[in-house]
């Protein structure tokens, strides 16, 4: 703990003092950072093409470069130690804090590195705008809007930003925001300052986002249902179907309940069908929580989970995710909130 507290005061110091230092080049960046364990050796700093090599003295080490617009770069420490993202900008003096923590696997020592801290940069806003509203999302419509013109915005500020381009590839991931919004942002960015990988993730889900957008039609394989028969996802006899997808481990995957149980009694007769669909891999784990929380609505399950076809052709990696269906099977919207659905439902069952 003191050996923590005493490499705080330290990266102060290294603060106070190269602040006061003027740079010349506005396309130039300084980064410092101090490592808390002993580490003698060289690090690496890779960012666009670049590989940069620092000794570390007295567990210290910095480096200089220059480039045109804001990059990922990462610290490489040895042959199988690399650090998280760091973005450095044009002019950016940035200290970082690594620590070094001891551990064994089989019986054999190893170290592992992470950054502690990182000082406040050019992108620690557009970090905290982004965050403050990203970090507590839920799926609406609503929300969709907000987080499209919040983007749009930051894009605009920005348009050649790494920091966006991961996020964009995030929200893609996601399904936070639809294809259509997807395409608008994207088209904004100068894709040839990207960074390659975030842009690879991207477009691997803008095409899942094509393939499924609003309009349409929604995949109908048969899967398990809780008396272990197959059967189709929807039946062609209901006007509109909710499709949700779960886990039994996952808190957030579901809409109220009982709240929605109130809307299916109210609206099923008029022709609202719902079916729960879980990714559990262990059947068994799901019909136990069936058991625990009964609803009047199909139930089905494909084990394969995020792996299956279904899956992996919607391009599901988190959850929550809904879609809503017509008769046809249609996607008439997606992740949508219980509001509203109610209001969807009103409009289209009489």
């Amino acid at each position: 703990m003191k050996q923590l507290f005493l490499f705080s005061i330290i990266l102060i110091v290294f603060m106070g003092c190269e602040t006061t230092k003027k740079e010349t080049k506005t396309d130039q960046f300084y980064l410092k950072g101090i490592i808390s364990g002993d580490f003698g050796e060289q690090i690496i700093l890779k960012y666009n093409q670049t590989s940069d090599t620092a000794k570390v003295e007295n567990n210290t080490f910095e480096f200089r470069g220059e480039i045109e617009s804001p990059s990922v770069s990462k610290l490489i420490f040895n042959d199988e130690n690399t650090s998280e993202r760091i973005y450095i900008s044009p002019n950016d003096t940035i200290f970082v804090e690594v620590l070094i923590e001891n551990d064994t696997i089989a019986g054999q020592p190893i170290e592992n590195f992470f950054i502690n801290r990182i000082s406040e940069n050019s992108t620690t806003e557009l970090k905290t705008k982004f965050e403050s509203f990203y970090n507590d999302f839920e799926i609406s419509k609503s929300n969709r809007n907000q987080l499209f013109r919040l983007m749009d915005s930051l894009i605009d500020a920005h348009p050649n930003h790494d920091y966006l381009g991961e996020r964009l590839s995030q929200i893609a991931t996601d399904q936070t925001l639809l294809y259509d919004d997807l395409q608008k942002l994207y088209v904004k960015f100068d894709k040839n300052q990207l960074y390659d990988e975030d842009v690879m993730l991207f477009k691997k889900y803008l095409e899942r986002r094509k393939e499924f957008q609003i309009g349409n039609k929604f995949p109908n394989p048969e899967l398990t249902n809780i008396q272990n028969e197959k059967e189709k996802i929807i039946d062609g006899e209901a006007e509109l179907t909710l499709v949700q997808f779960w886990t039994t481990w996952c808190n957030n995957c579901k809409m109220n309940h009982e709240q929605l149980e109130k809307i299916y009694r109210v609206y099923n007769y008029k022709g609202f069908e719902i079916v729960d669909i879980s990714l559990n891999t262990n059947k068994e784990v799901w019909i136990e929580k069936l058991m625990e929380n009964v609803v009047p609505w199909k139930n089905l399950i494909d084990t394969k989970g995020f792996t299956g076809d279904l899956a992996n052709d919607l391009g599901i990696v988190n959850l929550p995710q809904n879609y809503l269906l017509n008769k046809q099977g249609h996607i008439l919207d997606i992740n949508i909130n219980l509001k509203e659905l109610i209001i969807i439902l009103n409009s289209n069952l009489k």
